[in-house]
């Protein structure tokens, strides 16, 4: 671990942990889940039908030629596994440094949002310059080296260097040609030779997997008759955990048919999987909820590598957000410059879709949040408050929302892959979902737990029933 500095105080510090390999945001699950829905986009009144799935690779083309598409890019990706490096100069490194800021520089949006709070990037830049020229020599030093980079810059937007696990688990959805919308770009970073050689290296063969249950706890259970309410602690919405947890919540509820009301606590949840929350809590509800967003866009190269329009070489369901009223100018001078509103009903068609549990078209929903939710997590927070289908109750979640996931480049020599958010939700109150999070619609009183001003207002609510 390195001593990192406190860009806040201009005192250095060493951070109290810092993972080596951190897999922070949307999981591998999340660019499936995106390839199997379309996005309906409705600007200026128009309404524009965006395939954001794997039909925009089949226009004009049959199945044949995006196969033959992929086996060229197999075997592309095999000549330059050949040529691969397996150790770099501090030369090459440093050259990979200059381009990972070259490159964030053109395209992540969120260097206004750092400095407001109190990050000083110029002295963080060359702080880790020094500390590369001085002590890095390898491969794994390195990724050690950017990943204390992402910390101090509070990894806001899902900004952070792509771990191995998280590679292998795109690389295999690769395979299957299940990366929809984004199969052609993320295709072209994950078969790159050097990429695959380098994660090679960092994925340690003597690492033990621990197993689903101790790497995440299972769902925390319970039902207070007094009151008639089913409750449920959800630590995380993993995709690992879907079929684990889908059918425990489902017996459960069945189980207490009689209930008034359900508490879903997701206190400090860091997300997961969109399909979690939509399959096994919105799923056995039933009902149709809708959610319409306004998403926002940052003009830049990657933006047009991940979300052109091939066809009408425009951005993919955006248009300029200038043109749109209410866009705040805080958020046009971050870039942010093209807009598109996504239209979606839940629980929405799913695959192996349940129906839902009887007799619980009535019963009151309510939702616990802090400010440790976020991504998926916090995904599901908006779409409780801004749909109606649940009550928030506590704080505010932590953001990290950002409607299509993030995308990628490689660097150059190394060939690891560094990821981070392009895109936000504006929310109502012209804040962006993927750095501020949402606030609860009921707040704690002073010494009081999310779950104790729960129960208070269930009390109240039972006394109007």
């Amino acid at each position: 671990m390195f001593c990192s500095g406190s860009w806040r105080t201009g005192k250095y510090v060493c951070p109290k942990k810092q993972p080596a390999f951190p897999s922070i945001g949307m999981t591998a699950a999340k660019f499936y889940k995106e390839s199997e829905r379309g996005l309906t986009v409705h600007i200026n009144r128009m309404k524009i039908s965006v395939i954001m799935f794997l039909c925009i690779f089949f226009i004009g083309c049959d199945s044949r030629q995006t196969l033959e598409s992929h086996e060229q890019s197999k075997g592309t990706a095999m000549d330059s596994i050949k040529e691969a490096g397996t150790e770099f100069t501090r030369e090459e490194l440093l050259q990979d440094y200059n381009q990972l800021w070259e490159d964030l520089e053109e395209s992540y949006p969120f260097f206004s949002v750092l400095t407001q709070r109190g990050i000083d990037i110029p002295a963080l830049k060359e702080y880790y310059r020094s500390l590369l020229t001085g002590r890095i020599t390898d491969l794994e030093g390195f990724a050690v080296l950017l990943n204390n980079l992402f910390y101090d810059m509070d990894n806001l937007a899902h900004l952070s260097l792509m771990d191995a696990e998280f590679y292998y688990e795109l690389l295999k959805l690769s395979e299957e040609e299940r990366l929809g919308y984004t199969e052609e770009p993320w295709r072209s970073l994950l078969w790159n030779g050097q990429t695959r050689v380098s994660y090679a290296l960092l994925r340690s063969e003597e690492e033990t997997k621990e197993p689903v249950e101790i790497l995440y706890p299972e769902v925390t259970m319970d039902y207070y008759e007094d009151l008639q309410v089913v409750y449920f602690k959800i630590p995380s919405f993993n995709h690992l955990l879907l079929k684990r947890d889908g059918d425990l919540i489902r017996e459960y509820l069945e189980e207490h048919e009689d209930a008034k009301h359900v508490i879903f606590d997701i206190r400090g949840n860091r997300g997961g999987s969109d399909y979690y929350w939509e399959e096994n809590l919105a799923a056995p509800f039933g009902g149709e909820y809708k959610w319409n967003r306004r998403l926002v866009l940052k003009e830049s190269p990657l933006a047009e590598i991940f979300f052109l329009n091939k066809l009408s070489g425009e951005l993919s369901g955006f248009v300029k957000a200038e043109e749109i009223d209410g866009v705040p100018e805080s958020v046009t001078e971050m870039g942010m410059t093209y807009m598109g509103v996504l239209n979606d009903v839940y629980p929405g068609e799913l695959d192996g879709k349940k129906e839902a549990v009887a007799d619980l078209q009535n019963v009151k929903r309510w939702v616990l949040i802090d400010e440790a939710v976020y991504s998926a997590a916090d995904n599901f927070a908006g779409f409780c408050k801004e749909s109606g289908w649940a009550v928030l109750v506590g704080t505010q979640t932590g953001g990290g929302a950002s409607g299509t996931g993030p995308v990628a480049f490689a660097l150059k020599n190394t060939g690891l892959l560094i990821r981070f958010s392009i895109t936000s939700y504006l929310r109502e109150d012209k804040t962006l979902s993927a750095v501020e999070g949402i606030k609860a619609d009921i707040i704690c009183k002073s010494g009081e737990s999310p779950l104790d001003a729960c129960f208070r207002a269930i009390s109240a609510n039972n006394e109007n029933w």
